[in-house]
Formats: C-alpha cells, sequence, structure tokens
C-alpha cells in the first residue's frame, strides 16, 4: 500500500513538473518571438545582433547577414521549444495513463512514438544548430569556441542517449504490448 501512494505521488509530482517545465518554456517562446520580430526591424539590437557582432568579427552591427543569422537561430529555438514542449505533453499524458492502470497498451505506445519524434526532431534540429553556427565561432576565437563546441557537443550526445533510451522503452512496451495480445488469446 504504501509503495503504491509513493509511485502515485511521485508520478503525480513529475505531472507538475511537467506542467513547470511548459510555462516555462511559453516564456521562452514568447521571448524568442519578439526578439524574432526585433531582428526583422532593422535598426534591431537584439541580444541575437549582440551575440553575432561580438563573435563574428566580420559581421557589422544592422547587416542583413547579422538579421539572417539572427532569425534562424531564434527560429531553431523555437523548434526546439516546441518539441520540448509536445515532450512535455507526452508525458503527462503517459504518467496518467500509467496512474489508471494502463500499462501496455496502444494509447501508451502511441504517446511514446511520439515522444520518440519530438525527441529526434529536438536533437536533430540542435544538431542544425551546432553545424551552423560553430563553426564560424571556431574561425574567430578558437580557445572559448572549443569550450563552446565541446559542452554543445556534450549536450548534444546526452540529448541524442535520451533519445537511444526512448527507442529502447518504446521497444519494451510493444513487446509487452504483443505479450500481453497473446496472454489474453491464450486464455
Amino acid at each position: 500500500m504504501a509503495k503504491s501512494k509513493i509511485k502515485n505521488m511521485s508520478l503525480t509530482i513529475f505531472k507538475g513538473l511537467t506542467w513547470l517545465v511548459q510555462l516555462i518554456l511559453m516564456i521562452a517562446a514568447l521571448q524568442n518571438v519578439y526578439w524574432l520580430i526585433r531582428s526583422i526591424n532593422s535598426a534591431s539590437n537584439s541580444m541575437y545582433s549582440k551575440f553575432f557582432v561580438y563573435y563574428f568579427k566580420i559581421i557589422t552591427p544592422n547587416t542583413l547577414g547579422q538579421q539572417f543569422l539572427s532569425g534562424i537561430t531564434i527560429i531553431i529555438h523555437l523548434i526546439i521549444i516546441i518539441m520540448i514542449f509536445i515532450i512535455m505533453i507526452m508525458i503527462r499524458k503517459l504518467i496518467t495513463s500509467i496512474q489508471q492502470g494502463n500499462y501496455f497498451t496502444t494509447v501508451n505506445l502511441r504517446y511514446i512514438k511520439k515522444l520518440f519524434l519530438a525527441a529526434i526532431t529536438a536533437v536533430v534540429t540542435q544538431f542544425m544548430q551546432l553545424v551552423l553556427l560553430y563553426p564560424c565561432i571556431a574561425s574567430n576565437d578558437l580557445h572559448v569556441s572549443a569550450i563552446r563546441r565541446n559542452d554543445s557537443v556534450g549536450l548534444w550526445l546526452t540529448e541524442l542517449l535520451f533519445v537511444v533510451i526512448l527507442y529502447v522503452v518504446y521497444q519494451v512496451f510493444n513487446s509487452g504490448m504483443q505479450l500481453k495480445v497473446e496472454n489474453d488469446e491464450f486464455v
């Protein structure tokens, strides 16, 4: 009985954390949309524009190249934010289903599949950002950019590991569902 209460309480806490993460993601998305609108304005001096002026010494303030790179960065961040938002929704739905006692069902398998696809999209988008931005930074400041690239590569590898774990969980749920169907047919 105590294990059941602890399990339900921890699942409820995790559901609450998904709501908190989604709230933070909405604030981040609004901030990125604000900076995207400001970067479209040629007289803008957004935080992304400052980033590109600081790191890309070849790009002068308020140039078309600076605005283009700022816009790409913001759009990549928005895609990642949307994917993490979807991941939180799927985790919450999966937790709700598990709290109701539904473990190996087609619904849970669909939730895990959507979770997996959103995670793959986020990782690929993060990798695109890594490929697009950091070679340019490396040409300007080798020491600092090497540290940043290593941090980003480490984060990217962690995200990739998360995707692999999701794939394994998907396969476990798929196998469990097949065993349940075979067991139900046998009885």
